[in-house]
């Protein structure tokens, strides 16, 4: 129990501060699990501000261990993929996610960005069509999303 005036005064500001703390660590725990399907559209959202070439997202959680989606985008060219690539990693780690690893940005031919239950392929149009993953794939099922379903969703900007 409180003593005098001041151990009161003392024990609200503490009270205070507490609650700002764990608001704060609320915040950045809903931001930092943030629901792959979000992830997916929010990905889309950004390369798309970087006008990436024909995206799609393929379901691929039923046919493999290692991920649940796959984003795939090209480029028209190496500096437009290492453009989209730099632009994704800026704002997703604005958004508190940061890739597990990332492979092949310094060539900008086909990179490969390891969000955990997301993998995002961007590549350079002719290698897209050389590695065609979209045929390698064919037994996943295609997502649709649309600019318009993430601003519904809340998660554009």
């Amino acid at each position: 129990m409180p003593e005098n005036i001041q151990d009161v005064q003392r024990m609200t500001k503490h009270s205070q501060w507490m609650e700002t703390f764990y608001d704060a660590i609320r915040f950045d725990i809903k931001r930092c699990f943030m629901h792959t399907i979000d992830k997916a559209r929010r990905c889309f959202e950004i390369i798309m501000e970087r006008k990436a070439v024909n995206p799609i997202l393929l379901k691929v959680k039923e046919l493999s261990s290692i991920t649940d989606y796959f984003l795939i985008a090209s480029g028209s060219s190496t500096r437009q993929v290492q453009a989209i690539v730099r632009h994704i990693q800026r704002r997703m780690r604005e958004e508190g996610s940061r890739p597990y690893s990332i492979e092949g940005a310094q060539e900008g031919h086909w990179t490969v960005m390891d969000y955990g239950s997301l993998i995002v392929h961007i590549f350079y149009q002719p290698y897209r069509e050389f590695y065609d993953l979209e045929g390698l794939w064919i037994d996943a099922p295609q997502m649709h999303i649309s600019l318009a379903d993430s601003r519904e969703a809340g998660i554009c900007c």
